[in-house]
């Protein structure tokens, strides 16, 4: 399932930070997986998404500075040599979040924010021109609480045996709840079965979490308005 248009929607909402539609307006090339920068700016407008709940992070100056650069290095690694499969890109994964943690030892971090902004900055980078789907088909959906209603609702019964507590939170997410959701989220979307409902309208899901994501992340942010 191709999610071109929902990925050009999602890059004209960002108001803030580097990877906004005012300076995307001012330079064509912003956009460009291959511009210099474009990881570091990609791990910063993920920051953007989590800051207000991170006390004394943006305070911290040049530490904060070496850890987005660090993560972006790493960022940057893997897209460039890729994975082959699944369990290749988990270890990936749980080592950009454990970076990331360590990295902000001493202020309050924990694997829900970590994932946040790890997961973002995947999504952020997969709307770029000029990336592939090397590593991108095997990207985690960021949790928040939007897209955790979804899951609440379709990866919550009998069959995947999860139970997300109503009053979860980026905050209390624990790294095993976390990887428990990710997997429910793969099983629910492989047979290409999953749908997102709003009111009367059902709109299919593609089988990859990330892709998945663009379509869910929009359709609860519209459903009320």
């Amino acid at each position: 399932m191709n999610t071109k248009n929902e990925k050009d929607s999602f890059r004209n909402v960002i108001s803030k930070g580097p990877l906004s539609r005012k300076r995307a307006a001012k330079n064509k090339d912003l956009w460009n997986i291959g511009r210099e920068g474009i990881y570091r700016d990609a791990i910063y407008e993920a920051y953007l998404d989590i800051c207000r709940t991170c006390k004394g992070i943006g305070n911290s100056g040049d530490d904060k500075d070496a850890v987005f650069q660090n993560l972006a290095q790493q960022l940057e690694r893997l897209i460039r040599t890729g994975v082959n499969n699944q369990d290749e890109f988990e270890n990936e994964h749980e080592n950009l979040c454990g970076s990331f943690i360590s990295g902000f030892h001493g202020f309050e971090m924990n694997y829900g924010k970590a994932q946040k902004v790890v997961n973002m900055a995947f999504k952020y980078l997969y709307c770029c021109d000029g990336c592939d789907n090397t590593v991108f088909q095997y990207c985690h959906m960021p949790l928040d609480s939007k897209t955790l209603t979804w899951c609440r609702t379709w990866c919550n019964n009998k069959d995947y045996q999860l139970g997300i507590r109503a009053d979860i939170t980026l905050s209390k997410l624990d790294k095993q709840t976390y990887l428990s959701i990710q997997n429910a989220i793969r099983n629910r979307l492989k047979d290409g079965k999953a749908v997102h409902k709003v009111n009367e309208g059902e709109d299919p899901l593609p089988k990859t979490p990330l892709d998945a994501e663009f379509i869910i992340w929009a359709r609860e942010m519209h459903k009320n308005q």
